[in-house]
């Protein structure tokens, strides 16, 4: 075997008794004109050819080929524990301590760290030292759209130096532009993306996330990294070819391998393809993979049925990899851990939504009774919160044998187009596939609808996907309360009227809130049925919220540990203030 170092490939010669030492490279290809293999000169192909020379001794190699294999930079990456000088707004737990001190020193690296560990802490405390230093000047925020503002939220709380924000939209182009333009040094520059506006090649939004790319020292960060797995997405493309030229680039996410070995390939990608040391995808997947050809009537197509060469995989990823898991983090965890998802309504449901606010508050202002004024701005808050919820209950203009109006509930949005919907999958995807999920609403459709959106989503490993606690004999609740202690069911969905007392479920630590009832009581009872006595783990509860509406107030309202009827009393001076 004769190997040369041509125009950034190995050109392989070889004889017949040799073809399974050329099939050892990772990336390689038969050249029929030359009648020779090339192989790209990447990591692991280096690695393979190291390896000959060791245990091959029929091996040639040319000068130029042997100067660039001794040349090859493969040392492991050095370590730098993060500097004692810089101050923190909250004193870091040892785990996050630990990120730090293995990711500071480093270019490109990935925090696998599980959801509610405080991720995000970790990067505000690494930019703060990275700006201070002066190796940076901006900083780009990837995320899902509906965690861009607790991105927002998370820098006023951690953020220990002055910066300027802005959010990837087209009413802030004008603000971007201004901040892209700024002269002053004494700011970080903050630009936050939502992910799913990165889709469009020659979208005006991806455009305009090139144009603060190019800005001197960027550092890019992606939060909930498994969005960009796919290598083969207009999105990845985007992301990738953009921020090829980031002094720094960092991955985010609690779930690296959700669907298997294969979804690191994209985000080690993106973190710098060197790591991985191989060029494309389907290299990846032969390396990694064991498959097998299934034939389905006249077809035929191979199905993966495990996996191989993982501890050389590990041994090249695990440099750049900081791992916490929620277990080996709970010692220095609060008992309930609260995280909000901010969506934005398609855009019927949110004409819907502003004009039955604005109907409604022309109606209030024509009333001087305060009691009238009181419950009608209750009855607003029930036709708003409904439609936040994607539903309308209307009347038909028919009445029943009793003389009372007969009303019809009606979807406003498609499944595939409510926002809160889709973001309970996205959660779901972040989380481990053997964990169960207490999702509550406030409306009964609200229930129906979230059970059957989730009947069989990601259910392999239970006996029942998602269950109602509606309408359930006293036989049917304690039925339904064993097979959750069996781990039987993956998704408990109720109103906390029905299931919020009276159970104790310290087999889920996951709690969704679909939508909030506006009294304080519901609430503190539907988080207890998991954070009890018997319950050994974190709770993570998160709140799904529409931006600036109804969701927003009444949250606020009960974070302040007050009932919703409460704000609507305080403000019967003020209707602007109480809509």
């Amino acid at each position: 075997m004769v190997i040369d170092y041509l125009n950034n490939k190995f050109i392989i010669s070889t004889n017949f008794n040799e073809l399974d030492l050329v099939r050892k490279f990772p990336c390689r290809k038969f050249v029929s004109k030359t009648k020779m293999w090339e192989a790209s000169s990447l990591k692991l192909n280096v690695m393979h050819i190291k390896e000959l020379m060791k245990t091959y001794d029929n091996l040639k190699m040319t000068q130029d080929c042997l100067n660039y294999i001794n040349n090859f930079d493969d040392a492991l990456p050095k370590y730098k524990d993060f500097p004692t000088c810089f101050e923190f707004k909250y004193e870091p737990r040892s785990y996050q301590i630990g990120a730090l001190n293995h990711v500071y020193n480093l270019n490109n690296s990935m925090l696998a760290m599980a959801m509610g560990t405080g991720k995000s802490k970790i990067i505000i405390d690494l930019m703060n030292a990275h700006f201070c230093l002066k190796k940076i000047d901006a900083l780009v925020i990837i995320c899902p759209c509906s965690i861009r503002y607790v991105w927002e939220k998370q820098l006023q709380e951690h953020a220990f130096f002055d910066y300027e924000f802005q959010i990837l939209d087209k009413k802030a182009f004008k603000k971007i532009d201004n901040m892209i333009q700024s002269k002053d040094k004494t700011k970080l520059k903050i630009l936050v993306c939502g992910v799913e506006s990165l889709q469009l090649s020659d979208g005006r939004l991806t455009h305009k996330f090139n144009e603060f790319t190019k800005l001197n020292k960027v550092a890019c960060v992606v939060d909930e990294a498994h969005d960009i797995k796919n290598p083969t997405s207009n999105r990845f493309k985007n992301i990738f070819n953009a921020t090829r030229n980031c002094v720094y680039r960092i991955a985010m996410t609690g779930t690296p391998v959700s669907q298997g070995i294969l979804d690191l390939f994209g985000i080690y990608q993106f973190i710098d393809p060197n790591i991985l040391g191989i060029k494309d995808f389907w290299s990846f997947k032969n390396r990694y993979t064991i498959t097998e050809t299934i034939k389905l009537k006249s077809k035929e197509f191979k199905k993966i049925v495990g996996y191989k060469n993982v501890e050389e995989l590990m041994k090249l990823v695990s440099p750049y990899t900081y791992q916490v898991t929620k277990d080996e983090a709970s010692k220095e965890l609060p008992s309930k851990v609260y995280m909000t998802r901010f969506l934005e309504m398609e855009n019927e449901q949110s004409k819907l939504y502003t004009k039955i606010k604005k109907d409604k508050i022309i109606e209030l202002k024509g009333l001087d009774d305060i009691n009238q004024i009181y419950n009608n701005a209750l009855s607003l808050y029930v036709s708003l919160q409904q439609v936040s919820g994607g539903f309308v209950n209307a009347d038909t203009g028919q009445v029943d044998d009793k003389g009372e109006p007969i009303k019809k509930i009606s979807d406003i949005v498609t499944d595939q187009k409510n926002k809160k919907l889709q973001e309970i999958k996205s959660i779901i995807d972040e989380l481990p596939d053997n964990e169960q999920v207490i999702i509550w609403c406030k409306y009964r459709y609200e229930v129906e609808k979230v059970t059957r959106f989730l009947s069989d989503y990601k259910t392999d490993k239970f006996k029942f996907g998602a269950v109602s606690f509606l309408d359930k004999t006293k036989e049917e609740r304690q039925e339904i309360q064993k097979q959750m202690d069996n781990r039987d069911i993956r998704y408990f969905v109720s109103t906390p009227n029905s299931g919020g007392t009276g159970l104790t479920i310290n087999t889920v630590c996951y709690v969704i809130y679909y939508s909030n009832s506006e009294r304080l009581l519901f609430r503190e009872q539907s988080e207890d049925r998991c954070h009890r006595i018997g319950q050994n783990r974190t709770v993570t509860y998160f709140d799904l919220i529409y931006k600036n509406t109804v969701d927003e107030k009444i949250y606020d309202c009960l974070k302040s540990k007050k009932d919703f009827s409460e704000h609507i009393k305080q403000s019967l001076n003020n209707i602007n203030d109480m809509v």
